[in-house]
């Protein structure tokens, strides 16, 4: 079947709407009225003669056909903004959206302050900061809803990784904890073995690391879904928790916080890269990982 006059905006609203799955939200994002909204949908369904969305109490639920309509358009919207972007130079003046990946205590404890520092020199460039798991980012990047994450995990090979630097892993607990159980800041493999350990989930890339290096087993008191969950209940005297250095160095109430080593033992060290899909990324996109690789390169080595 072939369509003629393609309005470019019943897809972009079609793409917003089901991106945001709330019409609403859709409307507020492409400053139209909740009315131009549904009228543009219409038409679009009526041109395609398909439903493209079920309306709920929360928002709205694609169909089967809108699924394949959104794959299927999705990548010309993103070929069409990256030709935008690449007419456009990029200085100080630039405006734009720069969207990232990437869990919250990479964002708030490791690139905190590059972040602050792009931002003063692009004022105008807005930065969109999304902490998800690392598979629900992987999926985002493969659908293109984010321009890149900065992750210390693996990713499968379809994805463009860049290393940026090497962190070091730690263990850590109280001061209160090591008086509490006469412990000293260096312990062995074996107390280790005996004390409450609060970690992240043992199925995560990190722990089962950890695991292989100490070849030990680990029992956990507590398994946490993120890093600062592991921080806070250690902070609050209930064991020994394991994360990146850079996360106790740059949280508060660090004071209260003893490093720990294992005897004649060293820690793995955490890869922190960059990732995209391959292809060039946005003129935005390039511009900001250069400075984040000289940041890292200043910063980590």
């Amino acid at each position: 079947m072939h369509f003629t006059n393609t309005n470019y905006n019943l897809y972009r609203t079609f793409i917003t709407v089901y991106e945001t799955r709330n019409m609403s939200r859709a409307a507020e994002h492409l400053s139209f009225t909740h009315l131009a909204m549904c009228q543009n949908i219409k038409s679009l369904e009526d041109q395609l003669g398909v439903k493209l969305f079920h309306s709920h109490p929360r928002g709205v639920e694609p169909t089967s056909e809108a699924i394949r309509l959104y794959d299927a358009v999705k990548p010309a919207f993103v070929a069409i903004n990256f030709g935008e972007e690449s007419l456009k130079m990029l200085d100080e003046n630039s405006s734009g959206i720069l969207r990232i990946g990437c869990p919250s205590h990479i964002a708030s404890h490791v690139l905190a302050k590059y972040f602050c520092e792009f931002k003063k020199k692009y004022k105008k460039i807005k930065l969109m900061i999304y902490s998800k798991a690392k598979n629900e980012l992987l999926d985002m990047l493969t659908k293109r809803n984010i321009d890149l994450m900065v992750n210390v995990a693996a990713v499968p090979a379809n994805f463009v990784s860049h290393k940026l630097a090497m962190l070091n892993y730690t263990f850590f607990t109280t001061k209160d904890f090591c008086l509490n159980h006469d412990i000293e800041p260096t312990i062995t493999k074996g107390q280790l073995g005996e004390l409450p350990l609060i970690l992240q989930d043992l199925s995560y890339t990190n722990i089962k690391t950890l695991m292989s290096s100490l070849q030990l087993s680990l029992s956990p008191l507590m398994e946490m879904e993120t890093t600062e969950s592991v921080y806070s209940m250690v902070l609050n005297g209930l064991g020994i928790g394991y994360c990146i250095e850079n996360l106790i160095d740059t949280s508060f109430n660090n004071d209260q916080i003893v490093k720990l080593t294992i005897a004649n033992t060293a820690l793995p060290k955490a890869e922190l890269a960059y990732v995209h899909n391959k292809g060039k990324l946005s003129k935005i996109a390039r511009i900001f990982v250069e400075g984040l690789v000289a940041y890292c390169k200043m910063s980590f080595c």
